[in-house]
């Protein structure tokens, strides 16, 4: 094997690797398939993105019949976008209510694919969950697209460039959402992947097919969940492939 295809290998996760190895005990091989992540972000948005919960999103906002304003703009946003045209024609964008994910689905991937004991469906919820879920205006929806809350409010260049003026008050509250989306983002996944690796270690077959080499790896992801949850260690860092 060259260098570029062991490099591959190891950026897929090290339970991937197993699994394209060979003579490999079928329990591992199921391990490997359970927690395979693509290599690539590019094409695989679906697997990640939900419709659903963004639409529940913006639904739960509106369903108490208050008015709904931009959390940054403070402009009224409305759930439909006949109605943002009829109340206010041309600038009907300003007052479209959208869904944002605050940490982008791209850079949640990035940063997690590579967690041997977190799945697909795991990155999924951690993506739509509640807290990383932001409904503010189609025009700053459409103007933030794949940045994070600081690459986008924090340059003041590029938000005058697009037409948008915010209160100093208003970047640093999304600046603030920014962080706290991505520390519940990477603290629910990494505290996920231990739940993950206790699940499957508890299970008997898998203990006596792993065998030793699975196991010592095993055990550094779980001393790296315990440093995170002390505070030791940023989540980033945890789970990695060994």
């Amino acid at each position: 094997m060259d260098e570029e295809e062991r490099r591959r290998r190891q950026a897929e996760n090290a339970l991937g690797a197993l699994a394209a190895g060979g003579s490999v005990d079928e329990s591992v091989r199921r391990l490997a398939e359970v927690y395979r992540k693509p290599l690539e972000y590019r094409g695989n948005r679906k697997l990640f993105d939900d419709g659903m919960a963004k639409r529940l999103a913006k639904e739960n906002l509106f369903a108490s019949g208050k008015a709904v304003k931009d959390p940054y703009t403070g402009k009224k946003l409305f759930l439909r976008k006949q109605e943002a045209k009829l109340a206010y024609g041309k600038k009907w964008t300003e007052h479209l209510a959208e869904a944002d994910h605050v940490e982008p689905v791209h850079r949640i991937f990035e940063a997690h694919k590579d967690d041997a004991w977190v799945t697909n469906s795991d990155i999924k919820d951690a993506v739509n969950s509640p807290e990383n879920l932001k409904t503010i205006s189609r025009k700053l929806n459409n103007a933030k697209r794949d940045r994070r809350n600081s690459d986008f409010y924090g340059d003041d260049r590029y938000l005058a460039d697009k037409d948008i003026h915010l209160s100093k008050e208003a970047k640093e509250r999304a600046l603030e959402d920014g962080r706290q989306a991505r520390s519940h983002v990477d603290r629910s996944l990494a505290l996920k992947g231990a739940g993950n690796l206790a699940a499957e270690f508890h299970d008997a077959g898998v203990k006596a097919a792993a065998g030793a080499a699975v196991f010592s790896g095993a055990m550094a992801a779980v001393d790296n969940m315990v440093a995170v949850i002390e505070g030791k260690k940023k989540p980033g860092e945890a789970i990695k492939t060994w």
